[in-house]
């Protein structure tokens, strides 16, 4: 496969048991370190992308500010559709493009068909298996502190928040509606 004049052999990537391949083409990161050739894979559990990574665990912590820009090496970013948000076409500097929204950030990839790709990706996620359990923050974890205030009354006469079973305010004592 070419893009953007680089050419690379689509690679075979490991499949967990019952994992199948929905689709699979050359694409290119854009952002973080720069652009990046490699190849992007939709399972109908996972997005894979083969090509030049940062060196170490995604996520690994913030680079020391001196460290300057990220070492990369050839390798595969496993991204678990329970993680993806959801995926859409989005203008960019060099045309449109594939955007996909993680939990913790946003990625971009040019691709011949970046509305072909948003389809199949948000319909991987509709039948992708659920995030494992106690993951925060996500749909089968702990809720998050948001959920958690929403369940706390407030107070109509002092707008303090109370235990969400209470029937009276701890703070005034006026009745909680």
């Amino acid at each position: 496969m070419e893009v953007l004049g680089v050419v690379r052999t689509v690679p075979m990537v490991e499949l967990f048991p019952g994992e199948v391949v929905v689709r699979t083409s050359a694409v290119v990161w854009v952002g973080g370190p720069g652009p990046r050739p490699g190849v992007l894979t939709l399972t109908n559990r996972a997005l894979i992308f083969d090509g030049p990574v940062p060196v170490g665990p995604p996520g690994g912590g913030p680079p020391a500010p001196s460290a300057g820009p990220p070492q990369l090496e050839d390798g595969e970013r496993r991204f678990p559709l329970w993680r993806c948000r959801g995926a859409k076409v989005s203008p960019g500097p060099a045309g449109m493009r594939l955007e996909i929204d993680l939990l913790q950030r946003v990625i971009f990839f040019r691709t011949a068909e970046p509305g072909v790709w948003a389809t199949a990706i948000n319909q991987a996620r509709a039948t992708a298996p659920p995030p494992p359990p106690g993951t925060p923050g996500v749909g089968g974890g702990a809720p998050n502190l948001a959920a958690q205030r929403a369940a706390m009354p407030r107070c109509a006469y002092c707008q303090n928040l109370n235990a969400p079973m209470a029937t009276h305010c701890k703070t005034c004592g006026a009745p909680l509606a």
